[in-house]
């Protein structure tokens, strides 16, 4: 058995005084009866109450669940025994009865008794249990207790007060202390007074509503200040919120655009390498001045700064991972289709004639290719991956050097396949492919002539040269396609342009100075290298030149026209593996297409006649499985350098450990962190050493994260990403890291918290009003207990969760223009919305 108050609480949140105070005066209007001392009682009741609450409030596994009653579990050895005022352990999964003595000892309150002596009684919604299987915990759960003719209520607290005739005392027995249908067994249905009836119980009801109130505008504290963390963050470069998922979209799948939605899982944005290599940048400016500063409070901020450097790289890692597993099993599932289809054909095609049965065998196997690579195509949009300039780059090493000639010619042909595979719309591309396909042409007949003449020393160094002009060409192209990745996205730059913008007038010398560092940054960052794109960034460089006499308005115009140059560029494919896939995919269909129609036709061909169709199929297919195999081999080299897997007892060399590591040698009791701590607050030779050996070890740590980020970044080739998963950059937010059980993903709160944001960068101004107020950057808002009217559901619109003005239908759809203003107001049948808001 378990303690029915299980895991951490935490307590004395000063924000709840408010809490206490209202449940004080709400106990004096509900509690209802006669009895001696019934002012004294209230109090007493109301204090309980609250501490109900504060609990629920404050659980750190179940928001909103409650510790079962005292009464039945009797055991020395575990110290809990009936009366001692401790929550009665779990029966399995259940509390041993759902009605009993108040825990106040489990509460941390002093024992509670009515005017009689008795001790106050407590009954449990069996829904709002403090166990796994109770969940989800939400606003939306179903308590299971009624009152009257209530059936949303959380839990009772009852004073029996004296006994009425036929009850006896002491006793365990609910029926010798509680009356009428209180005292009739552990069957959930209690009343607040009954007619004709001797009756003395006072009742005081914590109804479903109230309860989730309070959880609620905990639960919107939780997310206001993880979307505010992550957008402070060091690693956030551009300091930027992330997007919403609109609210009745795909689940989870943050929209670009979008101002309000629910938290997202997904997020479009510069691709994950990108983000690697901006994760690296700010780690190794991190290094640095920390192993450059002296043992000061200013050391101790950005030791600060690491950590949350630190835990967006081990979140970065799991999310390579995650992509990485993605578009592998992605990739073989499509190998495997075609693998099951080239079968097929081999068979049909090995007799010379294709029959009826056969072709109804292919059409169906070819439409189940059709699932995977659709499947495919999705999953290379999302993520962003581009396996091309690694494949390249690693053929390129296997003809460097001096390779035996049978492992030339082999490397040879597959990059010959791999050149003759490739397509692109792009001219910088398209001149690379050519260049290296001419290079592959002439390594491939230098390679043959020196295998005719193996005596000929002449000739045998003809090929080794070829093969190494051909290692040259391949990385030159890889080198174009990765030189064509902004690393900066034109939305971004066009929400700078916003930034600036929300200055006003004058010199530019007059933007606030965090506004114009980061503007300045973030343009600089951008890397691609097409010459029009380069001409604008440098333009916008320059206007943002501060003593020159630029001004606010030209700044701004040159940072549209980078946008612009930007956006002209981005729409045309520089993914170089997307592109080719879907060349071959668009072939595959045509022939697939063909056979079908030719198969089906009436009358139907001659079976022989049918053969070139099939065989056009098969064709058509060996590009696609040769992508498939390439795509799948770059997901299997990333996931164990992101976040290793192995539970076998073998090194764990990956990112994701390097970063858990160096958070341990920045955060643990003998951590840098700690030490620098105890020696700024009583300094001394030996607190200083101890701490200087600490952040030693730290920045150590710090050099095995930056050296596998960096051999990631080498395999994660990459570009922008539709839907890559959301990355968070604040340990505030690990509650929301996916695949850690917490009480957020436990209790499916995603479904009924959302958040609006007034422009995606947090430093731009406050746009959003609460009750009239204009100054806020930051919404949260979690939504009550579904009201009358209010159907929920996948596709539902934002009235199915919120009320009056909150429900505004801007915030339908895309919301990239929502209604600005909020409203909060007491929770009471019409309006359960719980807000939580940022300046």
């Amino acid at each position: 058995m378990t303690r029915g108050s299980t895991g951490k609480r935490q307590r004395g949140a000063a924000w709840w005084l408010l809490l206490m105070a209202l449940a004080l005066v709400s106990a004096h209007l509900l509690l209802a009866g006669s009895h001696p001392g019934r002012d004294d009682l209230a109090v007493r009741m109301a204090r309980a109450k609250e501490a109900l609450i504060a609990r629920a409030v404050n659980d750190a596994n179940r928001p909103g669940s409650l510790p079962c009653p005292d009464r039945l579990t009797d055991s020395a050895g575990m110290n809990n025994v009936p009366g001692d005022g401790r929550a009665d352990l779990f029966t399995l999964t259940r509390c041993p009865t759902y009605v009993g003595w108040l825990p106040w000892a489990t509460l941390e309150l002093p024992e509670m008794t009515d005017a009689s002596g008795n001790r106050l009684w407590y009954v449990l919604a069996p829904g709002l249990r403090d166990d796994d299987s109770a969940q989800p915990i939400n606003s939306d759960t179903a308590t299971g207790l009624q009152l009257d003719e209530d059936t949303g209520v959380a839990a009772l607290l009852i004073a029996g007060g004296p006994p009425l005739t036929g009850q006896r005392r002491p006793s365990v027995l609910p029926g010798d202390h509680l009356d009428a249908a209180n005292g009739d067994g552990d069957d959930h249905r209690y009343v607040s007074r009954a007619n004709g009836q001797p009756f003395n119980d006072l009742v005081l009801a914590i109804t479903g509503r109230e309860l989730m109130a309070a959880v609620g505008k905990r639960v919107a504290a939780e997310v206001s200040a993880c979307l505010a963390a992550h957008a402070a963050s060091p690693a956030n470069l551009a300091h930027r919120y992330p997007w919403p998922a609109p609210a009745g979209g795909p689940p989870g799948r943050g929209l670009k655009g979008s101002l309000f939605g629910r938290l997202p899982a997904t997020e479009p944005g510069n691709g994950l390498q990108a983000a690697l290599g901006d994760t690296r940048t700010t780690l190794s400016d991190l290094r640095q001045r920390i192993a450059a500063g002296d043992m000061t409070s200013d050391l101790l901020d950005l030791l600060r700064e690491l950590d949350a450097g630190l835990v967006h790289a081990r979140n970065l890692a799991d999310a390579l991972a995650a992509s990485a597993s993605r578009i592998r099993q992605a990739a073989l599932a499509v190998g495997n289709s075609l693998a099951q289809l080239d079968a097929t054909l081999v068979a049909a095609t090995g007799n010379d004639r294709i029959s009826v049965t056969e072709g109804r065998t292919i059409r169906s196997r070819s439409a189940a290719s059709d699932d995977t690579l659709a499947a495919l195509a999705e999953a290379l949009a999302d993520t962003g991956f581009d396996p091309h300039p690694w494949h390249s780059r690693r053929l390129a090493g296997e003809l460097a050097g001096d390779p035996m000639p049978a492992q030339r010619e082999a490397a040879i042909d597959a990059a010959r396949t791999l050149l003759s595979a490739s397509r692109s719309e792009r001219a910088d591309i398209v001149a690379s492919l050519a260049a290296a396909t001419q290079a592959a042409e002439l390594a491939q007949a230098a390679a043959l002539a020196a295998a005719a003449a193996p005596g000929s020393p002449e000739l045998g160094e003809a090929a080794k040269s070829a093969a190494g002009a051909l290692g040259n060409a391949l990385r030159q192209l890889a080198e174009t396609v990765d030189a064509g990745r902004c690393r900066v996205g034109a939305g971004e730059i066009g929400e700078l342009a916003d930034l600036l913008a929300g200055t006003g007038g004058g010199e530019l010398i007059a933007v606030p100075a965090d506004r114009h560092q980061l503007v300045g940054q973030r343009v600089t960052a951008v890397a691609c290298r097409i010459p029009s794109v380069a001409a604008a960034r440098n333009e916008a460089l320059a206007a943002l030149q501060i003593g020159n006499g630029a001004s606010i308005e030209g700044a701004i115009e040159a940072l549209r026209r980078l946008a612009a140059a930007m956006a002209t560029h981005e729409a045309i494919e520089g993914n170089l593996t997307r592109s080719s896939l879907r060349a071959a995919s668009e072939r595959y269909t045509l022939a697939s297409g063909s056979f079908a129609e030719i198969d089906t036709r009436t009358p139907r061909p001659v079976q022989r006649d049918i053969v070139p169709y099939a065989e056009s199929v098969r064709a058509a297919a060996v590009d696609l499985a040769f992508w498939a195999k390439i795509i799948a081999e770059q997901g299997e080299s990333i996931v164990p350098a992101a976040r290793s897997q192995s539970t076998d007892g073998q090194p764990d060399d990956s990112a994701y450990r390097a970063a858990e590591d160096a958070l341990s040698a920045l955060n643990g009791r003998s951590g840098s962190r700690s030490l620098l701590e105890s020696y700024l607050k009583a300094p001394g030779n030996a607190r200083l050493s101890g701490a200087s050996e600490a952040r030693t070890a730290t920045l150590a740590a710090l050099d095995t994260v930056l050296q596998r980020l960096g051999g990631l970044e080498a395999l994660s080739t990459a570009g922008p990403a539709a839907a890559a998963p959301m990355v968070w950059g604040a340990a505030r937010c690990d509650f929301l890291r996916p695949g850690v059980r917490s009480w957020w993903s436990e209790n499916a709160w995603h479904d009924t918290v959302f958040y609006q944001i007034g422009q995606p960068l947090s430093a731009g101004e406050a746009r959003l009003a609460v009750n009239g107020q204009r100054r806020y950057r930051l919404v949260a808002v979690a939504a009550g207990r579904a009201l009358p009217g209010q159907a929920r559901g996948p596709s539902s619109g934002i009235a199915a969760y919120l009320e009056g003005g909150n429900a505004d239908p801007s915030r339908d759809g895309s919301a990239t223009s929502p209604a600005t203003d909020w409203y909060l107001m007491p929770p009471s049948g019409n309006f359960n919305d719980r807000l939580a808001y940022r300046p």
